[in-house]
């Protein structure tokens, strides 16, 4: 039986969670929504482009920018959670930022869904 779930960004364009500017020392959610449509329990993690060591070791300034609550848990058959993305570049960093998000179930490398 393989698992099945569904991971929505509701405020998403085309693929991307987009968010608004915001201000020095401000900060800026979205929610996504993530189902579980398997006929058992579902353990998932969330994963970032940006948490990945070699990605820390490449831009060690982009770690934090964006994190995601809670990280990790478990879904009973039919269970929904909201997952908050938090948007907090340091206060002295301007410009575009941008990360992928990951949703890996049971520790398996597979993708079950993303967005950027």
């Amino acid at each position: 039986m393989m698992p099945t779930c569904n991971l929505t960004a509701p405020q998403a364009v085309d693929g991307a969670i987009v968010f608004p500017p915001i201000c020095k020392n401000g900060f800026s959610e979205q929610n996504l929504n993530l189902q579980n449509t398997s006929r058992f329990p579902i353990q998932f993690r969330i994963y970032m482009d940006s948490q990945n060591t070699s990605q820390m070791l490449l831009n060690p300034e982009r770690a934090g920018i964006f994190t995601c609550d809670p990280p990790d848990g478990l879904l009973e058959i039919g269970d929904e959670t909201q997952l908050t993305v938090r948007f907090n570049p340091a206060h002295d960093k301007t410009g575009s930022f941008q990360d992928n998000i990951a949703l890996r179930l049971f520790g398996d490398p597979k993708k079950y869904g993303e967005c950027k």
